[in-house]
């Protein structure tokens, strides 16, 4: 299967997100304590908890999701910071990419890529 580069890089929009992890708190997941419950708090924080924040506090109240794993003062630190700088943040840190830069670098190599400087439309082979 061949990806173009905009199905690979694909940016998912906040909004939905949003709704979907508002669906989850609110019954779509079960409720049955679980290791998905503890990380959602964290994982909203990530996007920006606004929209959110009551959803993750009931969860707690509920019992749910332990207050100690919750992450409630990360929380507050992200809701004091623009949606957009906590975004951005998000965007640059490579833990969260499927693939590193250097995994990029590696790689070339390992195809027979072998870019020089001045060749940005070429891509040169290593055929003897």
């Amino acid at each position: 299967m061949i990806f173009s580069n905009t199905d690979i890089f694909k940016i998912t929009k906040r909004d939905p997100l949003v709704f979907y992890f508002k669906e989850l708190f609110n019954g779509k997941l079960e409720v049955d304590y679980s290791w998905v419950w503890d990380s959602l708090p964290r994982i909203c924080s990530l996007i920006h908890p606004e929209g959110l924040k009551d959803d993750i506090r009931k969860a707690v109240v509920d019992g749910k999701v332990m207050k100690i794993v919750a992450g409630l003062d990360d929380m507050e630190r992200q809701l004091h910071r623009p949606v957009e700088e906590v975004l951005d943040e998000l965007k640059e840190d490579e833990s969260y990419s499927l693939i590193s830069v250097n995994d990029v670098y590696s790689l070339e190599g390992w195809v027979g890529v072998d870019f020089e400087e001045g060749d940005d439309d070429e891509i040169p082979l290593n055929v003897p």
